[in-house]
């Protein structure tokens, strides 16, 4: 183990020296110097690399007596690092990135290196909470007023902290309304990792039998996943997780119990679990995890079934209590939102669209590339979040699976229903399901490289499953043989499914991290192995998922800023309307200051005002539908244009803006000496390469 870590060490610093002297002797002439943050961020990350090695090599000679009392106290431990990472501010937000757009002289960046590719994290959902102090109708409201400059339902799309029942779903926003944004930001990132952690050790407890190397390798794959880690921010990705794992836990307890008391509280945690896991609002990841949770409760119940003594009199009052409570809750957020959930299925996108799958078979290898994606995303056919997965040694989980169940002659009742959703799974992603059959499914609401994300887990827990309950041990001899196998050959397909990305060097330090995953996955039956097993989990994924998004300290990055400031003062005096002329992200800039923006990301549209300006329909087909939102104000006709699927650009006559209601534009062009018939630029304000203007127009 020792030297395929140390083997695999020298293969990734040999990498990251090849692409920093690259760097280096390509800039030499375009003013390249020792300073630039890319070459910072490559050092920091070698020597951080370098230091956890040694300490990881140092921990497995004193590893219990740290790991016993880790364990014994991990609630509390979890505790004091949350309460000091709030008290500090810390969060792994790529805000700082924002700060690159409106001249920031600070970034608060501790550690790490904001990721640009979140922009839908650090320009787009971050702003959004932010915006929520700000509002007519007080802090934090159900409908805002900022965003879209119009009544904005905050609780459809993306989910913002409010001051409504709703909220109860969504406890890691809790820390925004009781601690402010700052803090709230830090309790939201810092919550959901200890809480996903947490939950996925305790669940992988009940699936692998209470073996505790295991289940720590299970809580490490899960929570540091490169795909968790990639799409960390959004979605609810993480409350998915840790609300379906939790749910079956309060499955197994309430099984496992007799007393009234803890069967209602069970159940009042499951329904809970249940309300956050469906107010996530993403169908896309939603369905398919379905799939993975539905067929863990059928093995769950079996697995206790022997033991469970059901009382009608008892049991059904308590889950039809929790039940209700949850429709309660459920139809009072669909009634109140009904007008926004029915504009958002009539977009054009992302409302109406089918999928029938198909064609994603490379993506099940493509989990390999993942480990370098932190360092390395030159030459991916898709953007570092589309191609980060679960690493989760694909096939070896579903190899092992069927091997316990047929060549072991065990009739599992976890691994049963997991290979059955799988094979649901892997029949949509591959060849694809016929339309009809798609709906039937509920697939139709997810790509096949959404689904992506549950064979991820499933393959995962096979792995770990299998390793828990098989029990014949492989010959090394054996177990190298099919690992050398199992590890050249996903290397080269995961290098296939990658194109350029995947040169020689780094499919040969693939191809040595997964032989060693392979072969102590299969020589996992004794505990020196499982141990092994669980320290190469943690080392790859603290790697490939702990260096995936900064260390961020602080908001001073929007809040210190001049631009933001200015913004504030105008917008403190008075509620008129913004546009922002010029694209995303800085059209989400003046919400973060309380300025009504009618051009911040539409999260779905305001026909009533876009039809102000298309009379007869002709362009709704660029404005109905999510939308960042480009405007361009000129003294042409006023029109709109399709820039992609999320995007489209408004050509804004000047006399179009006295239509839509607009009192102040923030732009970077100087319309002082503007002269025409229809406004007038008066400046109130010059920051950072922008200018403030307040428009006036003739009686």
């Amino acid at each position: 183990m020792v030297i395929a870590a140390v083997a695999f060490c020298a293969a990734a610093y040999a990498e990251v020296f090849l692409e920093i002297a690259a760097r280096y002797r390509a800039g030499i002439t375009a003013g390249f110097s020792v300073g630039d943050p890319h070459l910072v961020h490559y050092i920091r990350l070698i020597l951080m690399w370098a230091g956890a090695t040694v300490a990881g090599l140092l921990l497995c000679k004193f590893h219990m007596p740290v790991l016993r009392f880790v364990y014994r106290y991990r609630y509390i431990l979890a505790l004091v690092i949350l309460v000091a990472g709030v008290l500090l501010e810390i969060s792994g937000s790529s805000i700082a990135c924002m700060g690159k757009y409106i001249g920031s002289d600070t970034t608060g960046t501790v550690f790490g290196m904001p990721r640009d590719i979140r922009s839908d994290e650090f320009a787009t959902f971050t702003p959004f909470i932010f915006s929520q102090q700000y509002n007519a109708s007080g802090a934090y409201p159900y409908f805002s007023e900022t965003i879209r400059g119009a009544v904005t339902d905050t609780a459809i799309v993306y989910a913002l902290p409010s001051w409504d029942i709703v909220t109860i779903f969504r406890p890691f926003l809790w820390g925004y309304l009781i601690l402010g944004p700052a803090k709230g930001l830090s309790f939201f990132w810092i919550a959901r990792l200890l809480a996903l952690f947490l939950v996925s050790f305790e669940f992988a407890m009940v699936y692998t039998k209470k073996d505790y190397w295991l289940s720590l390798a299970a809580a490490f794959l899960i929570s540091l996943a490169p795909i968790v880690q990639w799409w960390f921010a959004i979605n609810g990705i993480a409350e998915m997780l840790i609300c379906g794992q939790a749910a079956l836990l309060c499955v197994h307890h309430y099984m496992r119990t007799e007393k009234t008391w803890k069967r209602a509280l069970a159940s009042l945690l499951f329904f809970w679990c249940g309300g956050v896991y469906i107010l996530t609002f993403y169908p896309a990841w939603e369905i398919p995890l379905l799939y993975a949770f539905a067929a863990l409760f059928i093995g769950v119940v079996l697995e206790n079934r022997k033991g469970f003594v059901f009382s009608w009199k008892k049991d059904i009052p308590i889950i039809a209590a929790g039940a209700v409570l949850l429709a309660a809750g459920l139809l009072y957020v669909l009634n109140k939102s009904a007008d926004t959930i029915q504009t958002v299925m009539n977009t054009v996108y992302p409302g109406k669209r089918v999928v029938t799958g198909g064609g994603e078979w490379t993506g099940l290898f493509k989990y390999g590339a993942s480990l370098f994606l932190p360092l390395k995303s030159v030459g991916l056919i898709v953007n570092p979040c589309e191609t980060s997965a679960f690493f989760d040694l694909f096939p070896l989980g579903v190899l092992l699976a069927l091997y316990v169940i047929f060549f072991e002659k065990k009739r599992d009742r976890i691994l049963i229903p997991l290979l059955a959703a799988q094979a649901v799974l892997f029949a949509y992603c591959i060849f694809g399901f016929p339309e009809a059959v798609a709906r039937i499914t509920f697939l139709s609401m997810s790509a096949p490289h959404r689904v992506l994300l549950t064979v991820g887990l499933i393959n995962v827990l096979l792995l770990v499953r299998s390793m828990a309950v098989a029990e014949r041990k492989v010959r090394l001899g054996i177990a190298a043989a099919i690992s050398v196998v199992l590890a050249v050959g996903v290397s080269l397909l995961c290098r296939r499914a990658t194109g350029a990305y995947m040169g020689k060097t780094l499919t040969a330090a693939l191809a040595l991290v997964l032989f060693a995953g392979f072969l102590l996955a299969l020589m996992a039956r004794s505990a020196g192995w499982k141990k092994l097993f669980a320290s190469w989990c943690v080392l790859i994924v603290a790697f490939s998922g702990g260096l995936v998004n900064p260390v961020q300290r602080g908001i001073d990055v929007i809040y210190q800023n001049e631009l933001v400031q200015s913004i504030q003062s105008v917008a403190e005096q008075d509620s008129g309307l913004w546009i922002v002329e010029g694209g995303y992200p800085l059209t989400n800039v003046p919400i973060m200051a309380g300025a009504p923006t009618i051009n911040s990301t539409n999260v779905y549209p305001n026909l009533e005002r876009w039809r102000l300006l298309d009379k007869d329909g002709r362009h709704e087909k660029a404005y109905n539908r999510y939308a960042h939102i480009t405007v361009d104000l000129t003294d042409e006709e006023t029109r709109f244009e399709l820039l992609n699927p999320d995007q489209f650009q408004l050509m804004l006559n000047y006399e179009n803006l006295r239509t839509l209601d607009v009192k102040y534009v923030l732009s970077a062009k100087d319309y002082s000496a503007l002269d025409n018939p229809y406004v007038k630029f008066v400046a109130r304000a010059y920051a950072k390469g922008y200018y403030i203007y307040e428009l006036s127009y003739p009686e």
